[in-house]
This record gives C-alpha cells, structure tokens and sequence, in this order.
C-alpha cells in the first residue's frame, strides 16, 4: 500500500501526508553485490555503517553482499597519496579487489574531495566521475558492467579555501550538480543529490554539525547522508502508523507493517505489530535525539479512560504515557525494533573491520575500540569470520513480531512499574 495518508488524531486535523511514491525508485535485487566506491566520504562510512543498514533493511527478504573500497581508512601516508591522485587513478589501486568481486551494483561518491578543492574541484567533479564510470566498464566489460548510483557534493560550512564569497561557492555547487544530473542521465545512472537533503541552514534550532572542521562526517553525519541515499533512490522511509479506534477497530491509514490480535477495553490496549523494516539505528546512550527528516514512528490509541498508562512492547515498560497523549499521538523512538536495527548495524561494522584486515594486512586497525588489538587472524581465517558475520547480518535484519501494550500506570492505587526510572533514549549496550 503506497504510503500517500491523511492521519486524523483527538478531533483535529492533524495531517501527515506522505509524498507520492517514486515509481523511479533505484531499485536492489536479489542475488545483488554492491560496491561502494570513491573517497572519504563513503569510505569513512565503513565505520559507522548507516548507509549499509538502511540498504540491507530496505530489503530484509534479499541476498545481498557489500563490500567498501572507498578511500579514507589508510594510513596517513597512503590517505595523502590517493587524495593527490584523479579519481579514476584510484582505482588502480582496487582493480583486482573489485574484479574478484565482480559487483553488479557499484555506488559512487566522490563529492567530498571536489567540494574541498576549491573551484577547479567542483567544476570538475561530473568529468572526473564520467572517467571513473569509463573504467570500470572497460574492466568489468559492456556485459557485465554494474548498475550504477552516484552522489554529488555536499555543502561546507564554512565553505572551502579558494572560495571568495559564499555566493560563489555556492553557484558552483549548482552547476557541479546540474552537471552530474545531466551524467546520470547520459549514463542511465542513479543521481543522489546531497545538497538538499544535508541542508541545515533553515531549521530552528540549527542541528548539530555533519561533520569535523576537516571535513569528515561523524555519526549524525552519516545518519542524514543514509536519509539523503534513501530520498535519492526513492525509497520510502523506514517507519510505520497506526491508530486503534474505541472498540479496537483499527483506523483507516495505516501502513508499514502487519497489524493483529487488538484487544481494546476502556482502561488498557494490546496490539501485535511486525514491521515491513526495521527503523533506524538508536541514539547512543545518553545521546540526546537528533533532528531527522525521516518520519517518527506513530501509534494513536483512542477512548481510553482519563489516566496515566504504561506503554509496553513485548513486556518491557518503554515509557509512561497520559490518555491525552494516547488519543493524540505517540511518537515511538526506542525499543526492541531499535536494537535488533543496532545489533545489524554492529554486525555489519565487524564485517567491514574483517573486510579491511583482509584487504590491507598490513594496516593498523582504524575502529577506535580495536585500535590496540591484537594483529587479525590469517587470511583463511578472516574469511570464515567474514561469512559469519554477514549470515548474522542476514538473520538479524529480518523484522519479527511485537507485542505492544498501553496499560494503567497503578493498581488499586499503589504505584505500578512506572516507578521505575524512565529508561534512557537508547538501549545500553
């Protein structure tokens, strides 16, 4: 059911309308290898692994197998030389990596670089990446080439040396854009524009900074740039609504996930979900929440009488919550959803920290909490780890049921759970 609703809560009309679905969507299949490939920015991605989890999630029922070749976790020495060399250079150095992986998707994103070289780097992005494009299907031949997506430049903040005036900065922005636009449609690729998605200048308060004064995108950063991803493949966001009416009927609007088993009475509501995805990752703990373009989780139950409940999922108390509260909107931000959504996630930073030892035996480990490790295993031994990990990422990424319940905060007038402390905005680890 496509995602286009008009949601009506406690009497008023409070409207949540979903855009019409993109029937352009840049779509994975079954059986997909994907590449990620370009510089830092995607390459630094290995080891937060937002991007990779909503691709994964977006589609729990496929195989699907990602390997990271971007540039951006070497050495210093090594980070420098790749950063002097043209993008299509670059590669020299993966060739036989991604022959023997033979990719049949390949994700490209080489905006960060460009936007910080001043203007020849902007103004150059859209050929620099038409090479790249070039070399692959020369290596991978015509028949086998890979589907392609591409992202542009992001804004920087403050912009880049070389840049007189804001003004110019950004007008180059917009024709690198425009440019890489026209690319993707020569090229019958995916554009994912960045400028927009990762705009923060209109928003009160500001949001937190994308990333550190180099450049290089921190957790929050990457949290919007998988939004950004989603918004650029036409993907629709990873969130479900519903809403149960007095006597349990379930209210017209609903969507993503299955909704069963409502039980309604005038003092407590249960109701089992599965969700179609799994939502994002959680905050970290005691991390505050964020500011996201992606739609809150929302669960409206109506009729109950005047109190304080407890709001429940599989048993456990998530928060305590008001009947006005409950006949408005409740916005659902952690939970057991969200762990299994940070268990792949971590699964898949095991995987890309393994994929990294086994590609660059050499290098030290750059995940801050092995960085004193003790060296990998071999490489037959890194292998196994590596299946491992992505069979665990397989299992872990399917959504399961969930029993959610909305139950009366006190009996016979003695405190119930509610008095327990109000857990914190994400699971401890």
């Amino acid at each position: 059911m496509k995602r286009m609703r008009r949601w009506i809560m406690a009497g008023c009309l409070a409207a949540l309308v979903m855009p019409a679905a993109d029937t352009n969507v840049f779509s994975l299949h079954d059986g997909d290898r994907v590449a990620l490939v370009g510089d830092g920015l995607l390459g630094r991605e290995q080891l937060f692994g937002h991007l990779e989890l909503l691709c994964v999630t977006h589609y729990p029922q496929l195989q699907l197998t990602f390997r990271n070749f971007a540039d951006g976790l070497q050495s210093s020495a090594r980070e420098a030389s790749a950063k002097a060399a043209a993008p299509a250079a670059k590669l020299a150095g993966i060739k036989d990596a991604l022959l023997a992986f033979k990719p049949t998707v390949a994700i490209l994103g080489y905006g960060q670089e460009g936007a910080l070289a001043g203007p020849a780097g902007v103004t150059n992005l859209a050929a620099n990446l038409a090479e790249v494009m070039q070399t692959l299907r020369v290596w991978l031949g015509a028949t086998k080439a890979p589907r392609l997506a591409f992202t542009g430049p992001f804004r920087r903040n403050p912009i880049p040396a070389g840049f007189t005036s804001v003004e110019g900065y950004e007008q180059s922005l917009a024709e690198a854009e425009q440019s890489l636009m026209e690319l993707a449609q020569h090229e019958r690729a995916r554009f994912v524009p960045l400028l927009e998605p990762l705009d923060n200048r209109n928003y009160v308060p500001a949001p937190p900074a994308l990333a550190d004064g180099a450049g290089r995108f921190n957790d929050y950063g990457y949290r919007r740039l998988a939004e950004g991803a989603a918004m650029g493949f036409g993907w629709e966001p990873h969130f479900w609504q519903v809403g149960v009416l007095t006597g349990g009927a379930i209210r017209e609007g609903q969507f993503g996930g299955q909704f069963s088993e409502v039980n309604w009475q005038t003092n407590q509501v249960r109701i089992t979900i599965q969700e179609e995805q799994l939502p994002r990752a959680p905050w970290s703990p005691g991390e505050p929440s964020r500011f996201l373009k992606t739609p809150p989780i929302r669960m409206q139950f109506a009729g109950l009488a005047r109190g304080n409940y407890l709001l429940k999922v599989d048993g456990e108390v998530i928060e305590r919550v008001s009947h006005a509260q409950c006949a408005s909107a409740l916005r659902y931000a952690r939970g057991p959803q969200y762990d299994q959504a940070e268990q792949v996630r971590q699964a898949i930073r095991r995987k890309n920290e393994l994929v990294f030892h086994r590609a660059h035996p050499q290098e030290a480990c750059p995940f801050p909490e092995h960085a004193t490790a003790a060296a990998p295993p071999n490489a037959d031994e890194l292998d196994r780890l590596i299946q491992a990990e992505e069979a665990r990422i397989a299992r872990l990424r399917q959504p399961v049921k969930h029993r959610f319940e909305v139950v009366p905060a006190t009996t016979d007038g003695a405190p119930a759970e509610a008095s327990a402390p109000r857990l914190p905005l994400a699971p401890k680890p």
